[in-house]
């Protein structure tokens, strides 16, 4: 026999079936543990042969199932890198790399290269500066359909 219940963190609408009252599970919406609850009678319901269980024709159905887990779960949703502000904060520095091309930092003919790459060095420090490397390369551009020769700089730092 199945009940309904609310998720007390999302407010999402679940329904299991009785048995799993009492048990820790995972809501399918917030991924949040919660505990199902003792329904009340006034909560339990059977879907007549043929019908949805539910009278109000608006309603919308919607057919999550509760996963119950033993042990920790397991993360889907991998952590992004730490931003540079963040990345400089930490005890433990890491050494990273950090590339410039000139082309990426133009706009409608104007060259933002020195601002760019000052901006960049003044958040990470001088400190954490370990090397910079300035860089030629080539690239084919796609209006004139030549080949351009073009510097960057290459920053290894540690952050």
């Amino acid at each position: 026999m199945d009940f309904t219940f609310n998720c007390p963190h999302c407010k999402q609408e679940l329904e299991v079936d009785v048995s799993a009252s009492g048990s820790a599970v995972e809501c399918p919406a917030c991924n949040r543990k919660i505990t199902v609850p003792v329904p009340e009678v006034t909560q339990l319901h059977v879907a007549p042969h043929g019908t949805s269980g539910a009278n109000d024709p608006n309603r919308e159905e919607k057919h999550f199932t509760v996963p119950i887990h033993e042990g920790p779960t397991e993360a889907l949703i991998k952590k992004a890198a730490p931003s540079l502000e963040l990345a400089a904060k930490e005890p433990d520095k890491k050494l990273r790399l950090k590339v410039f091309r000139r082309v990426d930092t133009m706009t409608v003919g104007k060259d933002h290269f020195d601002e760019v790459v000052s901006e960049f060095l003044q958040k990470v420090g001088q400190e954490y500066i370990v090397s910079i490397t300035p860089i030629n390369y080539t690239y084919k551009d796609l209006a004139t359909e030549h080949y351009v020769t073009d510097y960057g700089v290459m920053v290894v730092f540690r952050g």
